[in-house]
């Protein structure tokens, strides 16, 4: 399987590193945590309410928050492979590139199968003075966020620009004009759960 090639397929109860290394899948930064506690204070998945299993796939190394674009397509297929549905992609990198087939086709992968990709449009570029400032995602601006980008150019899920306490979009979050963002929530201030 695809899983077994990216992972030589090792799993364990809490999920997974990408690559694998010994130690547990934790959140070190708190980001994906509080993304997700985005979602489910929003009602943004199952409004309906019920339980749900988070299933980590951490694809950066210990705490620098950094990571590759091979362990992050692989945290996709071993999400995928795992059932997780919806797949909250909580990181991204900017490409001045509209295409990248390695991404398309892990995209594709999820959707024939049904899932849900949510991903982040990301928070922005340093603009020299160690402040990030966000961008324009989309073809007329010739820069694009991914895996986010992909995932919208193909309608194929949900991408998320980031709001301030006063519901304006935060200064450092990226945004589209050209329809590659499909709604903005809490992005400052959040209360994780």
């Amino acid at each position: 399987t695809i899983l077994g090639a990216c992972l030589g397929g090792a799993t364990n109860p809490y999920g997974v590193n990408v690559p694998l290394t010994s130690e547990l899948p934790t959140d070190l930064t708190g980001h994906g945590v509080g993304v997700n506690s985005v979602f489910l204070n929003n009602n943004l998945v199952n409004p309906e309410g019920g339980n749900f299993t988070f299933v980590n796939a951490k694809f950066t190394s210990g705490d620098t928050g950094s990571g590759t674009l091979g362990s992050l397509l692989c945290g996709i297929y071993y999400l995928v492979e795992e059932g997780a549905n919806p797949i909250n992609i909580s990181a991204g990198f900017d490409s001045p590139q509209d295409t990248f087939a390695l991404i398309d086709k892990a995209v594709r992968f999820a959707e024939d199968r049904g899932v849900v990709l949510i991903a982040g449009l990301g928070n922005g570029i340093d603009d020299g003075s160690g402040t990030r400032v966000g961008y324009n995602v989309g073809p007329r601006s010739g820069m694009y966020f991914e895996p986010a980008s992909s995932i919208a150019k193909g309608n194929l899920g949900i991408t998320v620009a980031a709001l301030d306490q006063l519901g304006d979009l935060a200064s450092f979050s990226n945004y589209s004009t050209e329809g590659f963002m499909s709604l903005a929530t809490n992005g400052t201030e959040i209360e994780v759960l």
